[in-house]
């Protein structure tokens, strides 16, 4: 894709583009989607990347088709990283009354830490919740205050007592139970939806983009492409008689029904799904495609016809993905290097005279990265391997028969490794006894 968008990419915006796919951290899922837009839209028509407009904003694609009707469109994400990052500040928040409780020999009886709102919060709206920093925890949690709790349940066990700390708009309650033995339990709900269909993370992003897309001095169609980079409302389902929150479809069309927003004539959602086969898992590719949802401007005129198919077919014009977007978050936030060599990760096949192994395998090994038991060990070969169905190591199998090797090639995957191909003849005269021609 990069080098198909060379023919519309100048060399500056290649290396900003390439510093943050390069970084692996979350702006490079971000810049993997523009580049994959910007691609499939090249496909469709011609493609300028951030065109030379008047006004202050950069603007992402300049779209013209064939019947030179243009739009111009900005790229976004959206994703829950604000709902992450707080579910991971209470995490370390529990573990750390639990190693506290543990030091000081009371998780034999029963604890349950709540955290809630200091004020009543009306019906549809979510509690803002504020944790304090881990450097903050022995001041503002884990004080004198805390101690002097702990001692007062030790000296008087029977009692149900309860140690309250107020942080801004939040109250952390560790709360004691003289009738219960060695629990621990967390009472806080940090949900990752909508309940509201102005306040959350994809009317926010649209929002900001339609900002941006009117300081653009351009009179044509203008409109936003949303991708999925880790959103729960992004695939959830629409508010309905059963589903009480909001997804994004449901953000957009109150978005686009505000009177400010009118210059924005459409939306684009974009998200990679899993081919669904039904009950029975798919055994070949593809697995996943991109999906695609356009929400036009009830109040804007209507898009030009050629415009309009070009946006309901842009999703035929994506790679098949290899992840899912919250898949993708999680390699980035475990430090997952794509472009580590795996010779632990591939596979192998074997027929009567062939043997199929992966390539990076065989790198790996004769390299030097990889011992000949590790390898055999996560290729299910025996001795080595005690996994269930493990088998002889092929490749000896084929020198105590005597064969040698006729022909080695590369095979071609659709993946990031290919297989090397041993076709073998034999017995080899070199390695075997003389024999009577005439036997």
């Amino acid at each position: 894709m990069l080098n198909e968008n060379a023919a519309f990419t100048t060399k500056n915006q290649f290396t900003q583009v390439l510093g943050r796919l390069n970084g692996r951290r979350l702006q490079s899922l971000e810049a993997e989607w523009e580049v994959a837009v910007l691609n499939a839209f090249s496909k469709l028509g011609d493609v300028l990347h951030e065109p030379p407009l008047d006004g202050p904003s950069k603007i992402d694609l300049l779209f013209t088709c064939k019947d030179s009707q243009t739009f111009l469109a900005d790229i976004a994400c959206v994703s829950d990283e604000g709902y992450e990052r707080k579910r991971e500040a209470v995490r370390k928040l529990y573990s750390e009354f639990e190693k506290r409780l543990e030091a000081a020999g009371m998780m034999q009886h029963r604890w349950t830490v709540t955290l809630g709102p200091r004020k009543p919060v009306g019906p549809g709206s979510t509690p803002r919740l504020s944790i304090p920093l881990k450097s903050d925890f022995d001041s503002k949690v884990f004080n004198a205050d805390f101690h002097s709790f702990l001692e007062s349940v030790g000296k008087e066990p029977g009692i149900r007592k309860a140690y309250l700390v107020t942080i801004e708009d939040t109250v952390i309650a560790l709360i004691y139970e003289p009738n219960g033995v060695g629990f621990f339990t967390d009472d806080v709900t940090l949900p990752n939806r909508a309940s509201l269909k102005n306040k959350n993370p994809v009317f926010n992003q649209l929002k900001s983009k339609a900002d941006q897309l009117k300081k653009a001095k351009y009179g044509g169609a203008k409109g936003i492409v949303l991708c999925d980079s880790g959103s729960h409302m992004m695939n959830s389902p629409p508010h309905g008689a059963f589903e009480f929150d909001f997804n994004a479809a449901d953000a957009v069309k109150d978005f686009l029904r505000q009177r400010q927003h009118q210059s924005i004539a459409f939306v684009l959602l974009l998200s990679s799904v899993g081919i669904d086969e039904g009950r029975l898992p798919r055994r070949k590719p593809p697995f996943r495609r991109v999906q695609a949802t356009l929400i036009t401007n009830p109040f804007c005129a209507d898009l030009p016809n050629d415009i309009r198919k070009a946006l309901e077919r842009v999703d035929e014009c994506f790679p098949e993905p290899l992840n899912t977007p919250y898949g993708a978050r999680e390699t980035i936030k475990l430090r997952f290097d794509p472009k580590k060599l795996r010779p632990l990760g591939g596979g192998w096949e074997v027929s009567d005279k062939r043997i199929k192994i992966s390539e990076s395998a065989v790198l790996g090994l004769l390299a030097g990265l990889v011992s000949q038991d590790e390898l055999f060990e996560s290729l299910g070969f025996t001795p080595q391997s005690s996994k269930l169905g493990a088998i002889q190591n092929p490749f000896g199998y084929m020198a105590r028969k005597k064969m040698r090797i006729a022909s080695v090639q590369v095979e071609e995957t659709s993946h990031d490794d290919n297989y090397l191909v041993f076709d073998f003849e034999g017995p080899d005269p070199a390695v075997s006894q003389f024999t009577n021609p005439k036997a």
